[in-house]
């Protein structure tokens, strides 16, 4: 079985989101509920979850799931809020490591997630590779949604298309916004996975501090029902994505495995790291 399901965000949950604080901590534990939800057996295993280009906000989400472990990796020196977290729970734990070429072993994780942090890759796909790898029960990530509104959006200026002198890019470069859209993931699982019954559980909705943090209570809770609405609407899915990844079982060989060797001219061999 081979698909991709859409689902929408309810419309009590978006409005009760009035702070950066409840925006964030509501987009973690909805995905993670999501995946229980859908794979009824993991509620009563003991997961180990790791989070690539994480921060305090991710360690802060996380920690309130019985998870056995909680490793959290990024390309900065933890943060002092994050430390704070760290020496307050014991299952926590930090790695500096770029998310492009991670050092865990493949299948190292029962879940992998990522919070908007795939878009500020020079790879971004590239790094959604890896937590397909070294995941074995699933691999989640929240990002920007490619639709038809969206890119009618980013044409009038409307909408982030670059993010300059990001904090959370290698050398504070600028990046370009990768949006994903249901025929991205489709024709990378298939390449990935092929017919090992991988299956996605896609969350649209539109969010953001233009909607939920306005200053007047009544245009907040009029442009939250109006965009949940919308969401409705083929093209109008919305601006952020939760994409929940259940894998198949035909892994490839991991690519940086043990050197090929291959002919090349008569008597000498090459070898391919």
């Amino acid at each position: 079985m081979r698909s991709i399901s859409y689902t929408r965000h309810g419309l009590h949950s978006l409005l009760a989101i009035k702070t950066h604080e409840e925006f964030h901590d509501y987009l973690i534990g909805d995905a993670i509920r999501r995946l229980f939800a859908t794979r009824d057996e993991l509620r009563v295993r003991s997961l180990s979850i790791l989070s690539i280009c994480a921060d305090w906000k991710d360690a802060e989400g996380l920690r309130k799931f019985p998870f056995k472990s909680i490793t959290l990796s990024g390309i900065h020196a933890p943060s002092e809020r994050l430390l704070g977290i760290i020496e307050q729970d014991a299952r926590i734990r930090y790695e500096r490591q770029t998310a492009e070429h991670l050092s865990f072993d493949s299948r190292s994780f029962d879940i992998v997630f990522c919070k908007e942090g795939l878009h500020h890759l020079a790879r971004p796909v590239l790094g959604l590779y890896e937590m397909l790898r070294v995941c074995r029960e699933g691999a989640i990530f929240i990002e920007g949604h490619d639709g038809w509104l969206n890119r009618r959006l980013e044409h009038f200026g409307l909408s982030s298309k670059y993010e300059r002198d990001n904090e959370g890019n290698a050398n504070q470069r600028s990046n370009y916004v990768f949006r994903w859209a249901k025929t991205h993931l489709q024709s990378l699982m298939n390449s990935y996975y092929l017919d090992s019954g991988w299956h996605i559980q896609l969350t649209c909705g539109w969010m953001g501090s233009r909607i939920h943090f306005h200053r007047h209570s009544l245009v907040r809770n009029l442009g939250i029902t109006v965009g949940w609405l919308a969401s409705a609407i083929p093209g109008f899915e919305g601006n952020y994505l939760t994409a929940i990844i259940h894998p198949g079982d035909d892994l490839p060989v991991d690519p940086r495995g043990p050197p090929r060797s291959v002919v090349g001219s008569p008597g000498k061999t090459h070898d391919f790291v």
